[in-house]
């Protein structure tokens, strides 16, 4: 079964074609496919970002230049060396270190002001532009010059591509923790191993961390659902304009199912996340855990305009089994968990950083029932160079902590008679 986020559809032209003919198609495409009917009074209004002004958020046109940044960033191998650049009120940050690509390896940290790139100052850029400056350059090094606690300094990434598959895993006492950072054309390969890897060795529970993962293509999210699905269970159906739908379930029984099954899911777990949360949720795979979701169920579809630039469109709402909708305007405005959690002050990625270097946090446990001073300096000294800077009362928590103990994916009291959520709304 292929499922997709986004349908890439091409029309062919001059690219020196006069803005008039992006009118054209823009008009064409929403009055046929967009979501909701349109007013003449939106579809003739006389420049394209006129007309999406009338439209959901989620429909706009953008540059060439946002059209090779998304390319790559959905893309199967990726030119962006594993970071985000984000903005605020103050300028441009890195907001996203993927753990064992180039950024990471260099010691790129996640809050990291960003001054410049190959010594070209970023002032004044939008976050777009920046990441352009990373992905189109030829040089062998990428020099970012970067402020961090008030310290200029400068850092050299090796400019290499890397399988974008946005996943990270690990395995604690038989039980399997994947990280998903956004869903790409990479992250269905990448976890099809995973689950492959979990079956031939007996994982015996699986947690799906999805915090800050806003989705990406539904293609992968779908297929993660189909390994924990029965056969024939509803997986999501799409509604169009009107009363047509069209309704997608699994077509075998997934090499997972039944085995127990958390998700971590938080405020910016979006779009395609919350797709894969809503079938766990909504067949009683397992349990969603942590704080509600951001609320997006649209699909949308693309369009390559004869100027050159991206155009995107809202043409279906997704609803998960049992017909519900978790949009902020059509539905409920997120999935609520089955247990709220607390993320307190964590960072998103620290778990998944400090528990790729160390090798057993089961036995370090079982040695060290309390948290020790000397055990805990000997492991931050074992950190990469951007973790180390950790404070002893932070790695103490991450590792002895209950809070921590669910982070690292160690077995809890209340989980050792695992039942599925079903079973306990009866009880």
């Amino acid at each position: 079964m292929f499922h997709a986020a986004v349908l890439i559809l091409a029309f062919t032209g001059d690219p020196s074609t006069s803005i008039d003919t992006d009118l054209v198609v823009v008009r064409k495409t929403l009055r046929e496919s967009y979501v909701l009917e349109l007013h003449d009074s939106i579809l003739m209004r006389p420049t394209v970002d006129s007309i999406v002004a009338g439209c959901d958020k989620y429909t706009f046109a953008a540059s060439p230049e946002a059209t090779q940044y998304l390319g790559d960033h959905y893309g199967l191998f990726a030119r962006d060396q594993g970071l985000d650049i984000n903005p605020d009120s103050v300028g441009l940050y890195i907001s996203k270190v993927l753990y064992g690509t180039t950024s990471y390896k260099a010691g790129i940290c996640i809050g990291d002001r960003v001054m410049t790139i190959n010594d070209d100052s970023v002032r004044g850029k939008t976050w777009i532009e920046a990441m352009n400056m990373i992905i189109g350059t030829s040089e062998d090094m990428i020099r970012m010059g970067l402020v961090r606690n008030g310290r200029e300094m400068q850092i050299d990434i090796e400019n290499a591509s890397y399988f974008n598959s946005g996943v990270t895993s690990m395995v604690d006492n038989r039980i399997g923790y994947i990280r998903i950072a956004s869903f790409t054309r990479a992250t269905g390969i990448q976890i099809s191993r995973i689950i492959a890897a979990y079956k031939r060795d007996r994982i015996r529970r699986v947690v799906v961390d999805l915090r800050a993962n806003g989705g990406g293509l539904i293609g992968p999210a779908v297929g993660l659902l189909e390994h924990f699905a029965g056969q024939g269970d509803t997986l999501y159906s799409l509604h169009y304009r009107g009363d047509s739908m069209q309704l997608f379930t699994a077509e075998t029984q997934g090499s997972v199912h039944g085995k127990p099954l958390e998700v971590l899911v938080g405020k910016r777990t979006a779009s395609a996340s919350e797709i894969f949360a809503l079938g766990v949720k909504g067949n009683d795979y397992g349990y969603i855990l942590g704080d509600s979701t951001f609320g997006k169920g649209r699909m949308q579809r693309s369009v390559d305009l004869p100027s050159g630039k991206w155009f995107q469109y809202t043409h279906a709402i997704i609803k998960g089994p049992k017909d519900i909708c978790i949009d902020r305007e059509f539905g409920t405005g997120g999935l609520a968990p089955d247990l709220p959690f607390d993320m307190g002050s964590f960072e998103y990625d620290s778990l998944t950083i400090v528990a790729s270097h160390l090798s057993d946090v089961a036995a370090l446990r079982a040695r060290y029932p309390a948290p020790d001073a000397q055990v805990i300096e000997n492991l931050r000294a074992s950190l990469p160079v951007q973790m180390q800077a950790l404070s002893a009362y932070y790695i103490a928590r991450l590792i002895w902590s209950d809070l921590g103990q669910l982070y690292w994916v160690t077995i809890q009291p209340r989980y050792t008679r695992w039942k599925k959520p079903s079973q306990l709304a009866k009880k």
